[in-house]
């Protein structure tokens, strides 16, 4: 399926105005372990984005973070001006093609399968130039506008 918005919960570290990378470009990491763990003590070459605001406000109000920023990435315009690729993980059937088959039995599946799902999880490879990303939403976890603002 293919997405015309996507959406990302920004870490602390990220500033939108420099466009987005992975924590680390040149890592292997295995997609189904991206997933499972995010970069959390690994190097991971993905960044993880979900296909609709609501699956992203869900994801922000889980976190321990006080300041939320939410940004969405023009999908048209990435795809027009840059070589990341674009991984939707968002139904059994796109899991069971992008996950490796060994991956089925494992723990990290279970949990990858879980995660992707519950937030509806689109991943990218590559680099998200600036141009293709929005600023929606920069302030506290009790702000949070329960429908995308600007809509």
């Amino acid at each position: 399926m293919e997405f015309r918005f996507l959406y990302r919960f920004l870490n602390f570290d990220e500033d939108p105005d420099d466009g987005l990378k992975a924590k680390d470009p040149t890592a292997t990491a295995r997609l189904v372990d991206h997933v499972a763990y995010g970069s959390r003590g690994q190097r991971s070459q993905y960044i993880s984005t979900c296909s609709d605001y609501s699956y992203v406000r869900n994801l922000a109000r889980i976190s321990y973070n006080s300041t939320i920023r939410i940004v969405k990435i023009d999908t048209e315009k990435l795809r027009a001006t840059s070589s990341a690729r674009i991984i939707d993980l968002t139904t059994d059937e796109a899991r069971k093609k992008h996950f490796e088959e060994t991956d089925f039995m494992s723990n990290a599946y279970s949990r990858a399968n879980g995660f992707a799902s519950r937030f509806s999880e689109v991943v990218i490879e590559g680099f998200v130039p600036s141009s293709c990303v929005q600023l929606i939403f920069n302030g506290s976890k009790d702000e949070l506008p329960s429908s995308e603002p600007g809509i």
